[in-house]
């Protein structure tokens, strides 16, 4: 007795360009409110749209990264780039730049590693907190955010436009 295949590998691949048009439309069904705001915790809900987002967002780490880095608002996101690409990750629970400089880290981060910064939108203090880690002897290889505000110099997957979201030509 035979096996009926419906279909094969081959068949269902779809070019790079058109995953990531389709990305974009369930980004924007799922998240985009309005013309200028995303609801993160919408991506973050929705763990087929969270997993094909942190399978294109791996693909911006240079081979050698020691770590990722999010602030705990993203923690979802940088598990799933994390068990994508096997990246271990920390999380920073409060991020104040005042005198102090007060910052609470959960996870491992050691001076001397290489790391890159995972966010589902831009962030906010990416320069304080590029400041606060080189003052630690920690490198920051790469910023990478899902969705990212028109002028943010980051490298994303997409920009928020008035026309919606618009894929990155990185």
């Amino acid at each position: 007795m035979s096996t009926a295949v419906l279909h094969s590998a081959d068949t269902i691949r779809r070019s790079r360009h058109a995953q990531l048009v389709e990305l974009a439309a369930d980004l924007t069904a799922t998240a985009v409110i309005g013309h200028d705001r995303i609801d993160a915790a919408a991506i973050h809900s929705r763990p087929t749209v969270l997993r094909r987002v942190a399978a294109r967002l791996a693909e911006h780490f240079a081979p050698g990264i020691d770590r990722l880095l999010a602030v705990t608002s993203d923690a979802p996101l940088a598990t799933a780039v994390s068990l994508h690409s096997g990246i271990p990750f920390a999380t920073i629970d409060s991020l104040t730049f005042d005198a102090d400089c007060t910052v609470t880290v959960r996870g491992e981060l050691h001076p001397g590693e290489d790391v890159a910064i995972v966010s589902t939108t831009t962030l906010d203090r990416a320069v304080q907190l590029r400041e606060y880690l080189a003052d630690r002897q920690i490198r920051v290889i790469a910023v990478v955010s899902a969705i990212a505000a028109p002028g943010d110099g980051n490298r994303c997957l997409y920009r928020l436009s008035a026309d919606g979201l618009e894929p990155s030509h990185e």
